[in-house]
């Protein structure tokens, strides 16, 4: 059995499901990924998606509305 390193009641990863070297990226871009990732998984129900994540469902919010203003202003 291997070790489990996140478990919730969407599931669990295992140890043994990451890659040997886990892309480097900065991390605001995997914020977003992990938010993105929590939201496609929840049908874009915030509370659930912020349960998921354990934040806030605030934070989450407050993040779509940054990336959504930075959009409108051509930045990414």
């Amino acid at each position: 059995m291997p070790l489990i390193l996140l478990s919730n009641a969407e599931g669990s990863v295992a140890i043994d499901d990451l890659p040997d070297e886990p892309e480097i990226m900065p991390l605001a871009v995997m914020e977003r990924r992990l938010i993105e990732a929590a939201l496609r998984r929840t049908n874009n129900d915030v509370p659930r998606a912020a349960a998921l994540l354990e934040v806030n469902p605030s934070t989450i919010y407050r993040k779509l509305q940054a990336w959504r203003a930075a959009e409108a202003a051509g930045q990414s």
